[in-house]
């Protein structure tokens, strides 16, 4: 007698957890920029500023070139740029964030403002 009281049951509603809203505060995704700085490491002065837009500062040492973004947040990205037979390549690259925000967000966060915001 068990299963037909069984089967008299009504079927359970399997819901899924609501999505999660979008932060305020959220870096927006920008397509082709990498999660670490040394990503940049082997690309162009052309398309480093199509990736990150013009740097804060640039400063000019013999052969290299030293670029410098910044946010308002504290993230730094640093690249160090040498002449090679095309143009300018990236040699080295390094950032530098806060304890709260990711290399990726950072790197997301200059990307997305085109390196708009002025170094402090």
């Amino acid at each position: 007698m068990l299963p037909a009281i069984a089967s008299c049951a009504p079927a359970a509603t399997i819901v899924a957890p609501p999505a999660p809203r979008p932060s305020a505060t959220a870096t927006p995704v920008v397509p082709g920029v990498p999660v670490r700085a040394r990503g940049l490491v082997g690309d162009t002065s052309a398309e480093v500023a199509a990736t990150l837009g013009a740097p804060a500062l640039l400063r000019h040492d013999g052969d290299a070139e030293f670029w410098l973004y910044a946010t308002k947040r504290g993230c730094r990205v640093e690249l160090v740029l040498y002449r090679t037979g095309g143009g300018k390549t990236v040699a080295h690259a390094d950032a530098n964030t806060p304890p709260h925000v990711s290399e990726a967000a950072c790197l997301r966060e200059i990307a997305a403002n085109r390196g708009t915001v002025p170094a402090t």
